[in-house]
């Protein structure tokens, strides 16, 4: 292994020089964080707009949206109209948006219940019994299928 000054790729800092890298780096991080937050904003206030009309996308969307019973629509309101549009043409992402953004997006991962109200990390499967381990996988399946 190849020591300092011995073919090593590494360059080494001292302490002030890596302090002022550290200085510019956290300015210019500090500075990125408050251009997304002014872009964040800027289509908060956008997407709060008024719809008024302009064009056909438009017009559709207020139809739609007064046949909703939606009063005052905004530019929002007209993106979900259009993303809903989409996804009834066939739009596969258009679809996965709107399930998502609706609150019904599937969940990620595998949920683990207790037993006997011990977290999970706190039991040791491997000294339950068959029937114990049945009874979990049963209870986890009947949970799930009352969810469904």
């Amino acid at each position: 292994m190849a020591g300092p000054g011995e073919g090593s790729k590494v360059s080494y800092f001292t302490s002030e020089t890596a302090r002022e890298a550290g200085r510019k780096g956290g300015k210019a991080s500090a500075a990125l964080r408050r251009r997304r937050r002014l872009i964040q904003d800027a289509l908060i206030d956008l997407l709060s707009l008024p719809l008024i009309g302009q064009n056909d996308i438009d017009k559709t969307a207020i139809e739609i949206l007064t046949i909703a019973g939606v009063p005052d629509p905004t530019q929002a309101d007209a993106l979900a109209v259009a993303m809903l549009l989409k996804a009834k043409a066939g739009d596969v992402e258009a679809a996965k948006f709107t399930r998502d953004t609706s609150g019904e997006k599937p969940r990620q991962g595998v949920e683990i219940g207790n037993l006997d109200g011990q977290p999970f990390e706190a039991i040791d499967l491997s000294k339950l019994s068959d029937e114990q381990l049945q009874q979990m996988a049963a209870t986890r399946r009947a949970e799930t299928e009352a969810t469904e």
